[in-house]
C-alpha cells in the first residue's frame, strides 16, 4: 500500500483532498480527515496603550497556528515578543480551538498574563486575568467538564513590557 500526500497553503486548520486507488482513480466515498492539534490564533494591532480586551470585530491583521500557549516569558528572557507576533507593543489575540476531555469531572485551569487575558470553554468565562503591574499575572478556577471536546477560547491583550501568555490545566 502507498501513500501520497499532497498538501497546499494552509493556515493550520484544514487539510482536504481524496484518497487515489493504485491506478490514481478516486475511491468513491472515502473520505481524509485531519484535526490539529493546537489553537488557530488571531492578531489584531493597535496604535496606543490599552488596558483592557478590546473589541475584536473586523479582519486579524495576522493569523497563525500555535502547537501550545506557553510562553510565560520572566524578566522578559524571550524579548519583548516571545510569540513572534511582530505587531508592536500594543496588540491583542483571540486564540481557538478545542480541549478533548477523556475522564469527565473537575479541572483546574491557569491563566498566566502580562496584560490580560480571558479563558472560555463552551462559551462560559473560566478565569480571567488582569495585570496592574509590570509583572504577569496567574487567574485560576475550576470546571466541571463533561467527557469529549469542549470549544475553547482565549482573548489576550499586550501594552508593553515583557509579553506573558500561558495556559495550564490539571484535573
Amino acid at each position: 500500500l502507498t501513500e501520497t500526500v499532497r498538501i497546499g497553503p494552509d493556515p493550520g486548520r484544514t487539510i482536504s483532498g481524496q484518497v487515489i486507488d493504485a491506478s490514481g482513480s478516486p475511491v468513491p466515498g472515502a473520505v481524509v480527515t485531519w484535526q490539529a492539534q493546537g489553537l488557530a490564533a488571531e492578531y489584531y494591532g493597535f496604535g496606543g496603550e490599552l488596558s483592557a480586551i478590546p473589541d475584536l470585530r473586523g479582519g486579524p491583521a495576522r493569523m497563525s497556528f500555535l502547537s501550545a500557549l506557553n510562553y510565560p516569558n520572566p524578566q522578559r528572557v524571550f524579548g519583548l515578543d516571545p510569540m513572534g507576533v511582530g505587531l508592536g507593543g500594543n496588540y491583542a489575540s483571540r486564540l481557538s480551538g478545542k480541549i478533548q476531555i477523556d475522564t469527565a469531572g473537575v479541572y483546574q485551569f491557569g491563566l498566566l498574563a502580562h496584560r490580560g487575558a480571558r479563558l472560555t470553554i463552551d462559551g462560559h468565562l473560566v478565569a480571567e486575568a488582569q495585570a496592574t503591574g509590570a509583572d504577569a499575572v496567574t487567574a485560576t478556577d475550576s470546571v466541571n467538564l463533561t467527557a469529549g471536546a469542549h470549544d475553547l477560547e482565549v482573548t489576550h491583550f499586550e501594552s508593553g513590557g515583557a509579553a506573558a501568555l500561558q495556559l495550564l490545566w490539571t484535573p
